[in-house]
């Protein structure tokens, strides 16, 4: 049984106990947390046969859900007949992914799924990567100053939404040598 079964990779808890301000309640998720939140391995598309499965039996537009964060898995989810792709931690990781994944084709954002992020849905300020915190204050230690440590990603990210869609090879506006991925909207 796992509540958070979205959450591929490390498990929730650690981050849930890292920003818990009550002491009693911190303890008690140390106790029970480990048998509540479990790991599963972080794999990329974890969902896709499934999601197969259903996209097979309904006649609507489908937002595909789980383990999207490269480009390479937008376009396998394109192709596989997705309308729409749902990103999370990879958009926390790197509010400017898009960007950066469209000026390099090649671009990893650097989440390692440690699902931190996830211990701040309720934190003051909003959700952010504490990887990016870290490799902000480090930067600050070494006298580098505030900008450049990790783009944008430092910043907290309250709601992004940027939606993926699959687009038509013979659109006559689409230059073949691009991706067949478009961003459609972002708040």
């Amino acid at each position: 049984f796992n509540p958070m079964l979205l959450f591929r990779g490390d498990s929730i808890i650690n981050g849930l106990i890292e920003t818990e301000t009550n002491p009693i309640a911190r303890m008690g998720m140390k106790l029970v947390g480990p048998k509540l939140f479990r790991e599963f391995p972080y794999e990329e598309l974890y969902f896709l046969e499934r999601a197969k499965r259903i996209r097979d039996r309904v006649g609507c537009q489908l937002v595909y859900i789980g383990g999207a964060s490269t480009l390479d898995s937008l376009e396998t989810l394109m192709s596989e007949g997705f309308d729409f792709v749902q990103m999370g931690r990879s958009l926390i990781k790197d509010p400017e992914f898009v960007n950066n994944a469209v000026q390099d084709q090649s671009y990893e954002n650097g989440c390692i799924h440690c699902n931190r992020c996830a211990g701040m849905i309720e934190a003051p300020g909003g959700v952010r990567c504490p990887l990016n915190d870290e490799a902000h204050a480090r930067r600050k230690l070494d006298g580098l100053g505030d900008g450049g440590c990790c783009g944008e990603g430092h910043k907290r990210v309250h709601h992004v939404i940027v939606l993926f869609r699959q687009f038509s090879a013979a659109a006559p506006w689409r230059d073949p040598g691009q991706r067949n991925v478009r961003v459609l909207g972002r708040p």
